[in-house]
């Protein structure tokens, strides 16, 4: 019985995503331009400040990041999954956790706690310059 009624209260929602092809998926990545995002140089930063195994080399060589492709999911904060190249031609799919503004317990003042890096990975390099919107 309650798994019938479960089935008919998630139908609408099920429909309305159904009806839109091109609507993004609630919860999940949406494309954004990195040409134009205003978190561009605190992604940088974070970038540059991560220790992770796979970029400490790269960026103990000074090896500037290029942002080619960016996308954003508010979950609680914002994860960002960005496809960056080095100067070196190595491309890697990085995600960036911007975290909330958090109040503290003390003063009542809130407070922003710095981007980090939370995964790395090898990727392919696209060809040609960035553009927006991507189309793959």
């Amino acid at each position: 019985m309650w798994i019938l009624f479960l089935g008919l209260l998630c139908c609408p929602v099920m429909m309305c995503q159904l009806s839109r092809p091109n609507s993004p998926l609630l919860g999940g990545y949406q494309e954004a331009c990195p040409l134009g995002e205003q978190n561009l140089p605190e992604l940088i930063a974070a970038i540059m400040a991560s220790s992770h195994e796979i970029l400490a080399p790269l960026l103990a060589m000074n090896l500037e990041p290029e942002i080619l492709r960016l996308e954003k999911q508010v979950v609680a904060g914002v994860n960002y999954r960005l496809l960056v190249r080095f100067a070196n031609g190595s491309c890697h799919k990085i995600v960036v956790f911007e975290p909330l503004l958090l109040r503290d317990e003390i003063d009542g003042e809130y407070r922003q706690k710095p981007m980090e890096v939370k995964s790395v990975d090898s990727a392919e390099c696209p060809t040609g310059p960035v553009t927006c919107p991507f189309k793959s």
